[in-house]
């Protein structure tokens, strides 16, 4: 099941992942706390685990902090790459980055493209 899908602004590839409040319904975070750690497999199998936290008054707006910033270093994410977070059957979560791609092939635009390493294109 899909939890979000985003394009990458700047922000969520120089400092934190910010995700929709919707995630929340899937990211338990323990009673009374405003962080989590989140183990996520990528698309090669690869596993990261990142701080999923929120503000601790206000608006709860979730975001991935700790490990977040080297997932983006290995798999060399830029602005406009579409990153899906899925929870799988059991409660693991797959991270997903699909690399936008803005060429003709046989008269045809390719818009996205897996992005299952590192990428410097």
């Amino acid at each position: 099941m899909e939890v979000f899908s985003k394009l990458a602004t700047f922000t969520d590839i120089t400092s934190r992942l910010e995700l929709p409040i919707t995630a929340l319904d899937h990211i338990l975070l323990p009673l009374g706390e405003h962080k989590v750690e989140l183990a996520v497999t990528d698309s090669s199998g690869e596993p990261w685990i990142f701080c999923c936290c929120t503000r601790p008054q206000g608006h709860r707006k979730p975001c991935l902090r700790t490990g977040w910033l080297a997932f983006v270093r290995a798999k060399c994410l830029r602005v406009g790459d579409r990153i899906s977070l899925h929870r799988l059957e059991g409660g693991a979560f797959r991270i997903e980055v699909r690399r936008r791609i803005d060429f003709m092939l046989f008269g045809n635009q390719i818009g996205e493209v897996d992005v299952p390493g590192r990428l410097t294109g």
